[in-house]
């Protein structure tokens, strides 16, 4: 019955859009606790009791706080789902992310370094500097830049799709943009024109394109938006 219950949970989290993935881990092992001791509702000691096996402090808290949350839920449905309190363990010391922000100059020589990535003659130089400027120009996610497929780009800009909370949305892409992402896919498509994503696969990256796009290149960051045009 309760295992019932944090099933129906967890498929509403995800259909709000919530990836639930450490939450359904943690409610499974508190369902099989509760289950083990034949119990079919929520019941404050033993949430505590489960939680405090945890390894450390902040393990505990987030056990806690997460069938916290579904107990929230259910006890709505149904008083005999008991609600524990939320400060048992005390809070847990969380540190900040420092937000790192790449200046012009510094994402300029990330670009050039990009651009002298070995094998010599391969489109993995290629690949990787337009990659780069593509996140640093529209400020997309690394996993959103990687799964990119050919249908994705529009006349409009880059279709975005299933980004956060399931969403799509259209990023608009300056002309020097367009000219560098072209000027890829010119190559890219030469090489790997089965594949559907924009970045080609590994096997791809170190095929030759000496044939395709002469002796050699070299590449230039726009100062406009970081992208590049060889």
């Amino acid at each position: 019955m309760l295992n019932e219950a944090i099933t129906r949970h967890i498929q509403l989290c995800r259909s709000m859009g919530f990836k639930y993935k450490a939450q359904e881990y943690m409610l499974r092992s508190f369902g099989d606790f509760a289950e083990s001791r034949s119990e079919d509702f929520i019941r404050t000691d033993t949430v505590l009791e489960w939680a405090a096996s945890a390894s450390s402090l902040r393990q505990r808290q987030d056990r806690l706080l997460t069938i916290r949350r579904l107990a929230c839920e259910l006890s709505v449905e149904d008083p005999r789902h008991q609600v524990p309190p939320s400060g048992i363990f005390g809070r847990a010391p969380r540190k900040r992310r420092t937000c790192c922000i790449l200046t012009l100059d510094e994402v300029d020589r990330l670009l050039r370094a990009a651009s002298q990535l070995t094998p010599r003659g391969s489109i993995r130089p290629m690949t990787y500097t337009t990659l780069l400027s593509l996140i640093a120009c529209t400020g997309l996610r690394i996993s959103e830049a990687l799964k990119l497929e050919l249908s994705d780009i529009t006349e409009d800009g880059l279709l975005i799709r299933a980004t956060k909370f399931q969403k799509n949305r259209l990023v608009p892409l300056h002309e020097s943009a367009w000219r560098g992402l072209e000027q890829y896919l010119a190559v890219r498509n030469k090489i790997a024109a089965i594949t559907p994503t924009v970045f080609v696969s590994s096997e791809a990256l170190v095929s030759p394109i000496r044939e395709l796009t002469g002796p050699s290149y070299t590449w230039r960051a726009l100062p406009d938006c970081g992208q590049v045009q060889g």
